[in-house]
C-alpha cells in the first residue's frame, strides 16, 4: 500500500508521521510525505530539512529524519498514493483544491482516543513548552493507532520501535523525552 502523509510545510508533522509509519508497518508499505503549503519562492520551499525539534524528537525514538527534504504535494504523488493522511482541516481543504481523488483520505487525528479534530502544528510551539511534547506524543499515539488499523486490515502485525519497548508504552516518558531534547540544544 502507498501512503502519503501531508501537512502544511512538510517539515514537522508529516515527516515525523511517515517515519513512524515506516517503523511500525511491514516493509511492503511504501510511505512518503509532502506539504500542501509549499510553493516556489514562498516561505516554505521544497528541499528544506525537517525542523530541528522534529529531527531531535525522531532521534529520541530511534528514527532518522536527517536526510528528509520537504516536497510539495503534486498530482503525481496523489496518483501514486492509495491513502492520504492529513493533519488538520486546512490540509484537507488545500488537498481538495488541488485534485479530486478517489483515494482514501483520512485524518490522523481520528485515530486518537478519543478522536480529535486536528493534529496541532508543533512548528509554532517552543520545543521546551509542554505543549510541544504533548503534540509529538499525540502524533506517536495516533500514528500507532493508524498503523494498527492498517496492519489488522491485512492480517499483519505492527512493529514496536526500541523506544516503545524500552518504555513499555508507545510514547517515551515525557520527562525522559524532554531531557533528551534539552541535551540536543
Amino acid at each position: 500500500m502507498n501512503i502519503l502523509a501531508i501537512c502544511h510545510a512538510n517539515r514537522c508533522r508529516s515527516p515525523f508521521t511517515a517515519a513512524l509509519l515506516r517503523q511500525y508497518l511491514p516493509p511492503d508499505y511504501a510511505i512518503t510525505s509532502a506539504g500542501v503549503g509549499i510553493v516556489a519562492g514562498g516561505l516554505f520551499a521544497s528541499g528544506s530539512k525537517a525542523t530541528r525539534p522534529t529531527r531531535d524528537s525522531a532521534r529520541a525514538l530511534d528514527l532518522d529524519l536527517e536526510g528528509h527534504r520537504s516536497q510539495a504535494v503534486s498530482p503525481a504523488l496523489i496518483e501514486w498514493s492509495e491513502m492520504i493522511v492529513y493533519m488538520d482541516r486546512s490540509n484537507k481543504t488545500r488537498l481538495d483544491r488541488m485534485a479530486t481523488t478517489n483515494r482514501k483520505v483520512v485524518s490522523l487525528a481520528s485515530y486518537a482516543t478519543p478522536p480529535q479534530n486536528r493534529i496541532p502544528d508543533p512548528g509554532f510551539v517552543n520545543r521546551f513548552n509542554p505543549e510541544f511534547m504533548e503534540i509529538m506524543a499525540l502524533i506517536v499515539r495516533t500514528t500507532h493507532g493508524l498503523a494498527t488499523y492498517l496492519a489488522h486490515q491485512q492480517g499483519k502485525s505492527v512493529s514496536l520501535s526500541l523506544a516503545d519497548t524500552r518504555n513499555n508504552s508507545f510514547v517515551p516518558q515525557l520527562d525522559e523525552f524532554n531531557a533528551y531534547l534539552r541535551e540536543t540544544v
